[in-house]
């Protein structure tokens, strides 16, 4: 896995959410594969099933509440199917984000921000932020 990469920064990512799910704060948290190479006889069973294109990556829901966050690298770009999802999701209510990062540090800063949207307990989050750790 490259340094930086979207899949690099994701996992930071991911691990921050895990680690305030283990510091009490109460939310469920998954990722919605819908990327990577597929053989097209998989890609038509998976669309047959009703896999959308360009759900965001992070699906988080709390107490009656769901949001979504797409995460980018640096140079990474929506898609256009992204962009259309959140329109629509926007459209009926729910709340998207993009995170676009160059590092893993800059992600769990622009994640605690959106976190402190839906979360009262500030000072956990950022006591987990401030005790991740990176390799360089």
């Amino acid at each position: 896995m490259k340094k930086n990469s979207e899949e690099h920064i994701h996992i930071y990512v991911a691990s921050f959410l895990r680690k305030l799910q283990a510091k009490g704060l109460d939310f469920i948290f998954f990722h919605i594969p819908n990327g990577g190479g597929r053989s097209k006889q998989e890609g038509g069973k998976f669309k047959l099933m009703g896999v959308l294109p360009g759900v965001p990556d992070l699906c988080v829901m709390k107490d009656g509440c769901i949001f979504f966050i797409e995460l980018k690298a640096t140079l990474g770009r929506q898609s256009t199917v992204q962009e259309n999802f959140i329109q629509d999701a926007r459209k009926y209510g729910f709340k998207t984000f993009i995170l676009k990062a160059a590092t893993p540090q800059e992600a769990i800063t622009k994640a605690t921000n959106i976190l402190k949207e839906f979360f009262a307990d500030h000072q956990t989050i950022d006591s987990v932020a401030s005790s991740m750790s990176f390799i360089s």
